[in-house]
């Protein structure tokens, strides 16, 4: 099960009031229609899993946020297999969310980050080259509910501009979107994307490059209770669906290349 991150762990996050505004219209905004398009720019120059994996840690950043108010477990078991999902798409099932709306400002922020989460599970797992949409909904949703928006802005942008140098995107969305027709029944495949560990989102200390990236996955791995997880994919299920290697332990692969591009440029709200 996964525990809150340190950085979180704080009575200035966990135990602030709820003082955030939140209607019936909020719902609306922050699930469909929000939009940030620098937010959005720096999205599209992530890969696949980098772009997954930030859509997860803001899953969990809202979560905690509403812990002390809402405690739903299955949510913390769905955020793992999420994270499963980062060392590969077939680790986590592509279930779908349900619930009624709640307006209320503990339960409408849950059903928001919930909706766009489904989104962002189906684009990962069915390969849609327009991965990044619903992510920066999350972004947005996080901040607002953020009861610290600097110390919120100082951790999102340290995520994207690292992402942007160590996961780029490795097509351009741009000239895809250019010829959507072009792609409308095409699929990315993210399988040979390196795994990203929990740690890079969480912990300020970890570095990528100089990690044992291969011992923290097969450490995360190894806890995984696919039997007790509904989210997570069986060892049966994973070969029948082609998995390649042994289900639940990371083959060791040669360390990537570090492309630098132009990093993701620090944004104000």
């Amino acid at each position: 099960m996964l525990t809150i991150p340190k950085i979180l762990d704080t009575p200035e996050f966990l135990d602030a009031p709820l003082g955030y505004k939140w209607d019936k219209n909020s719902a609306g905004y922050y699930s469909v229609d929000a939009e940030n398009e620098k937010i959005v720019d720096a999205l599209w120059q992530l890969n696949h899993k980098a772009t997954y994996g930030l859509a997860t840690a803001l899953g969990e950043w809202i979560y905690w946020r509403s812990s002390k108010y809402i405690n739903k477990e299955t949510t913390l078991l769905a955020l793992e297999a999420q994270w499963a999902g980062l060392v590969h798409y077939l680790y986590g099932v592509n279930w779908k969310f349900g619930n009624e709306y709640i307006s209320t400002p503990v339960d409408g922020p849950f059903w928001a980050m919930m909706t766009c989460m489904q989104d962002c599970r189906e684009s990962y797992m069915t390969g849609d080259y327009f991965i990044n949409s619903k992510t920066d909904n999350l972004a947005i949703l996080a901040r607002h509910i953020s009861p610290d928006k600097e110390f919120f802005d100082t951790w999102l942008n340290n995520i994207l501009h690292t992402s942007s140098n160590l996961f780029p995107a490795r097509y351009d969305r741009q000239e895809i979107f250019e010829n959507m027709d072009d792609y409308e029944d095409k699929y990315y495949d993210s399988t040979d994307e390196p795994a990203i560990p929990r740690q890079f989102f969480w912990e300020p200390d970890y570095s990528f490059e100089n990690e044992d990236n291969v011992k923290l996955i097969n450490d995360f791995l190894s806890n995984l209770d696919y039997k007790n997880n509904t989210f997570l994919s069986s060892p049966r299920s994973l070969l029948k669906r082609n998995f390649k290697g042994t289900p639940y332990i990371r083959t060791p692969v040669n360390k990537i290349n570090i492309i630098i591009l132009k990093c993701a440029e620090r944004f104000e709200w």
